[in-house]
């Protein structure tokens, strides 16, 4: 019987510090940060090689 409640309060000791750690790794990523400050990225492409457009504003 103690092996018993000894092994189950391994178990749950151990799914314990791996929801703990998965908690803590999901700390955001650039990409969140940037969608936060509303940025946005758009890409223009002209199939027939129009290189006009290229030039910084």
């Amino acid at each position: 019987m103690k092996t018993a409640i000894k092994t189950a309060l391994l178990v749950l000791s151990v799914a314990l510090v791996a929801a703990f750690l998965t908690a803590c790794g999901d700390s955001g990523t650039p990409y969140d940060k940037n969608n936060e400050d509303n940025y946005t990225v758009s890409v223009k492409y002209d199939a027939n090689g129009d290189s006009s457009q290229l030039t910084p504003r």
